[in-house]
């Protein structure tokens, strides 16, 4: 699985450092805007009230350390913060519980 953003040519970059490097039979995409395979879809409100992906959340990350390394995160309420991290994980887990990937390559 690749991440990408909205720049064609980083993003060639990023995909054929995992072709080369990964020796994968298939590389997926998976972007917030909609040039990915997969799209995180930062403003579905279904993932707002999950209780799987808040368990997940209290389970697996330390928002303090997410919010402060994020540029965007830092600059953003701390509710609205927390709704922006359960959106993308809810679409993230949605798309892992149908799909297995051995890495994810993505760019600073």
């Amino acid at each position: 699985m690749v991440y990408v953003r909205r720049s064609k040519s980083f993003d060639d970059s990023v995909i054929n450092f995992a072709k080369r490097n990964l020796q994968a039979d298939t590389i997926n995409t998976v972007s917030e805007y909609f040039n990915g395979d997969y799209r995180i879809d930062i403003n579905s409100t279904c993932w707002d009230n999950c209780s799987k992906t808040q368990s997940f959340i209290d389970e697996n990350l330390d928002l303090s350390k997410l919010i402060f390394r994020d540029r965007v995160l830092r600059n953003t309420s701390h509710v609205k913060c927390l709704l922006l991290i359960r959106r993308a994980t809810g679409e993230i887990l949605h798309m892992m519980k149908s799909n297995t990937y051995d890495a994810l390559v993505i760019y600073p």
